[in-house]
């Protein structure tokens, strides 16, 4: 349950050498795709909060915080980035947290590409509303390049899934 989210986003780096496939009825194999952005540095709840109300996230499964698209698919979650990565929000005011993980499982989406631009601009707004740092899977500054790579790496895995 509640540490899947944080195992997938934990799991994201090594995943590249290893994609999960799940069987699926007719064998059809689902490489399954999870894409994680960090937003990490001195995280106040308060703030936290009233930034993603501000972007249009919402509080609601497995206690944390996820955007949803007009057509309600949800798109992207936030977790924080301490186990079991969940939120109290009675206690959201009193929490300080080294940093909030973004992600998506790009292989539920219909537009993986699309999904990630803005699960992108919402982890740059969060960086800047909670003076963070953005910051890839792996806990490095998200640079251009890193950014490029991701999209690149996202366009190939959804030509992959069409064929």
């Amino acid at each position: 349950g509640q540490s899947e989210v944080f195992q997938a986003a934990q799991n994201q780096s090594d995943q590249d050498q290893s994609p999960a496939a799940e069987a699926v009825p007719g064998d059809i194999i689902i490489e399954e795709k999870y894409v994680v952005i960090n937003v990490l540095g001195d995280i106040h709840g308060k703030t936290l909060f009233a930034s993603l109300q501000n972007l249009g996230f919402s509080f609601g499964e497995m206690n944390i915080f996820h955007f949803n698209s007009a057509q309600s698919e949800i798109e992207f979650s936030l977790a924080n980035a301490v186990e079991p990565g969940n939120f109290d929000l009675e206690q959201i005011d009193e929490l300080v947290t080294p940093g909030v993980i973004l992600f998506m499982r790009a292989h539920e989406m219909k537009d993986p590409l699309a999904c990630f631009e803005q699960m992108l601009g919402a982890g740059v707004r969060l960086a800047e509303d909670l003076a963070g740092q953005l910051c890839d899977e792996s806990r490095s500054m998200m640079t251009e390049q890193t950014i490029e790579h991701r999209k690149q790496d996202l366009q190939e895995y959804q030509f992959r899934r069409m064929r």
